[in-house]
């Protein structure tokens, strides 16, 4: 990775380390954690911390959350009711890490939406684009955005005519993941942030009815 490069994938993904979607009623956001569940499930006794960011959303973070045969540290972030509502796993960046997790993210998922440096790929309105080639062509410019969504979507029947209508009709089941791998004066590093974007698109609605 090239000096300040930051690669941003966006991606609607769930790892075949998950488990399922929905486990007695819950929405999991990854492995045992779930979508609404509150900040006191996340004590210090278990080795959770407070992280909470300048703007004061409420945040806990875990060191050594195993994945793909690394380790990672965890930052779950909640709203002001004190409910998860996303989490981000961070890890120094390698080539081996990178891998994993790509193999991994590409189960059961299909890119839709692309953007780079120097210019955007919509596969819903372009489905023939040459998806490979504009990523290369990115990555070597040092910036690459993509969005995924889980392929039964795509199956089913949608007005959708881009990518962002789109995003904004998933169903509030579906997760969403922001992978990111990024260099600065710090070092390298790569993150996934999982979160429910119909869900919280909903919550938002519901809040200011």
């Amino acid at each position: 990775m090239g000096h300040r490069k930051s690669v941003i994938i966006g991606l609607i993904v769930t790892l075949t380390v998950l488990l399922p979607p929905t486990v007695s009623g819950q929405t999991l956001l990854f492995q045992d954690w779930y979508y609404g569940q509150h900040i006191e499930d996340f004590p210090s006794s278990q080795g959770y911390f407070d992280c909470s960011a300048i703007d004061l959303t409420p945040m806990r973070c875990l060191n050594d959350i195993p994945l793909v045969q690394q380790s990672f540290t965890g930052r779950f972030i909640f709203d002001v009711e004190g409910r998860l509502v996303s989490l981000t796993i961070a890890s120094p960046y390698s080539q081996a890490t990178f891998e994993s997790l790509s193999a991994d993210l590409n189960h059961g998922f299909k890119v839709i939406f692309l953007e780079g440096a120097t210019g955007t790929l919509d596969l819903i309105e372009h489905e023939n684009s040459r998806v490979t080639e504009f990523i290369d062509e990115q990555l070597q410019e040092g910036y690459l955005a993509a969005n995924y969504v889980e392929t039964p979507l795509l199956g089913e029947s949608t007005a959708s005519n881009s990518a962002h209508e789109l995003l904004l009709e998933m169903p509030v089941d579906r997760r969403a993941v922001d992978l990111v791998m990024s260099e600065d004066q710090f070092g390298a590093w790569i993150e996934a942030t999982f979160y429910f974007p119909g869900q919280q698109l909903a919550d938002t609605e519901g809040f200011g009815s």
